[in-house]
């Protein structure tokens, strides 16, 4: 499906049941499904790179209703969504520098300093670059079958999850 689908999808759901766009439950069963696939070693490891495709939709469905309530964030939030396609073309190594130390906010002047490593905003950022990076972990798993890069997948997803209290 892709993110003009889920987030169609997603709309209709939400308008029709009430529910919140950042579909936590949903959130935690894909990441839950992507670890248990590659600790039980039976890893289809294109399911798991479409898997998250849809775990950073619905992030980015999360970010956007935050937006709606909390406009200060905006260019923040914006700045996350607009990054993702440059974030999936950088190695590992590039990612953790940019994303996971937080280098790449400081092209908006912003840093991780600032923020709530247990709140929202951090954690919404957290949704979107722990899943991507998997993505390249995986990715890269194709072309070069390292367990490792599984490893790195199952753990950037496991991290994630200390953020979701924060959105439920």
């Amino acid at each position: 499906m892709n993110l003009k689908s889920t987030l169609a999808a997603c709309a209709v759901i939400a308008s029709a049941t009430g529910a919140q766009a950042f579909d936590v439950a949903t959130y935690r069963e894909l990441v839950a499904e992507t670890v248990y696939s590659i600790e039980s070693g039976d890893a289809d490891i294109a399911h798991l790179i479409a898997v998250q495709d849809q775990l950073i939709d619905i992030a980015v469905l999360g970010m956007r209703e935050f937006i709606m309530a909390h406009p200060e964030h905006a260019q923040l939030m914006n700045f996350v969504t607009r990054e993702i396609p440059a974030m999936r073309g950088m190695t590992l190594d590039e990612m953790e520098t940019a994303w996971h130390d937080g280098e790449a906010l400081s092209a908006i002047g912003m840093s991780y300093d600032t923020m709530d490593p247990y709140g929202a905003v951090f954690g919404l950022i957290d949704t979107v670059v722990d899943p991507v990076t998997a993505w390249i972990a995986l990715t890269q798993y194709q072309n070069t079958p390292d367990d490792e890069l599984l490893d790195i997948a199952a753990d950037e997803l496991s991290e994630v999850v200390e953020h979701l209290d924060a959105l439920s």
